[in-house]
């Protein structure tokens, strides 16, 4: 991505939007990017979440998250690039110690918070639309402390 619009996506990344809706910052997403541009922004994404000293916010995370699931938004889940990534990140809960320090390491997956993964769940579960009502100052409150 040319620098100019990488700025657009990390404006979009910032902890200034914790009382932005969800649903408007990925329509700002659509806005701002091509579908033919959808897999650079959806592997930068991902490499940013990857990187906890790239993204060192949770809101940063959190929106991250949800940018990269609603990339792909309108297709089936397992025809997307990146759902095999939302797999493994849910997978990764029953990992022993050995196996979380490798998740640190360039090219695994991100190792996500338990509020990042019970929205991760949402989003790929039935309240789809009314997650993405909420901003990720209710995310946070409202996830953090629940067991899906």
């Amino acid at each position: 991505l040319a620098p100019k619009t990488l700025i657009k996506l990390l404006d979009l990344l910032d902890e200034e939007n914790l009382d932005t809706t969800l649903e408007s910052l990925c329509n700002q997403l659509h806005q701002s990017f091509s579908k033919e541009n959808r897999f650079k922004v959806g592997t930068i994404l991902l490499l940013q979440l990857q990187h906890i000293d790239l993204l060192p916010k949770q809101v940063q995370r959190i929106i991250a998250l949800t940018l990269l699931f609603d990339l792909y938004k309108g297709e089936p889940l397992a025809s997307t690039p990146f759902a095999s990534v939302f797999v493994q990140i849910l997978k990764q809960e029953n990992t022993n110690n050995e196996n979380s320090k490798l998740a640190n390491h360039t090219g695994h997956i991100p190792l996500l918070s338990q509020c990042e993964k019970n929205l991760l769940v949402n989003l790929l579960g039935y309240n789809h639309k009314d997650i993405m009502k909420k901003t990720p100052h209710q995310i946070m409150d409202e996830l953090s402390f629940v067991s899906v």
